[in-house]
């Protein structure tokens, strides 16, 4: 039977956003809340209960908040639930499903990690550094009016998020190797059924990300 599409559930955002400075890929985090989170609660109950039984670590009630909201918005419970979280087998594509999910749900590094980065393939070096990530940011029209300390933040957390992905490589602080991460053909199902339960129109930006195209995903 094929996957039904669930749209209200995953939406692609498509509106830009700061949430990235506050929350990165955050692999570990989602992999904890992935093992956890087994039930459809609302969030105040599940930052309740990740806060009494620790579910990352020692941190501040406020930051569990936020990271329990900020993950149910990445991972819903209906899509956990249809995309086989409970309980995984593969966990081996761990930050390449983080990574899918982050694009799905950030504009911005959805287009820094398709678009910027492939045409960093394309250019005279085969390495990212901070200064040109942050002028990409800067002509980003959502990013015109942020301040520059904000930008250079945003450039940060864009390469930090793409080297935890394995899009980059963890040669430097402000200058990073060009990588193209390890898809199995599980991680190119999985990104299929993704794409389809979000009732994505282009799946170009997923699949260009990992090196990827139609072409190739097809065959």
């Amino acid at each position: 039977m094929p996957l039904q599409v669930h749209s209200r559930f995953m939406l692609e955002v498509s509106t830009p956003h700061t949430g990235l400075l506050r929350l990165g890929l955050a692999t570990a985090y989602s992999v904890a809340f992935w093992t956890r989170a087994t039930e459809d609660l609302a969030v105040s109950e599940m930052a309740q209960a990740a806060e009494e039984q620790q579910w990352f670590g020692e941190i501040s009630s406020s930051r569990v908040r936020y990271v329990v909201r900020q993950l149910q918005k990445r991972f819903p419970y209906p899509t956990r639930v249809l995309l086989g979280f409970q309980p995984r087998s593969d966990t081996s594509g761990d930050a390449l499903i983080c990574h899918w999910h982050l694009q799905l749900h950030d504009p911005l590094y959805r287009d820094y990690t398709s678009l910027y980065l492939l045409r960093c393939w394309s250019g005279p070096t085969t390495s990212v550094t901070i200064d040109e990530t942050e002028k990409w940011v800067r002509t980003r029209p959502s990013a015109r009016d942020w301040k520059s300390n904000t930008q250079r933040r945003m450039a940060s957390g864009l390469m930090s998020a793409a080297t935890e992905a394995g899009l980059l490589g963890k040669t430097g602080r402000e200058e990073r190797e060009l990588k193209l991460p390890n898809v199995q053909s599980t991680n190119r199902e999985y990104l299929e059924k993704l794409i389809q339960l979000a009732g994505v129109d282009d799946a170009d930006p997923y699949l260009a990300s990992v090196g990827r195209s139609v072409e190739k995903s097809s065959s």
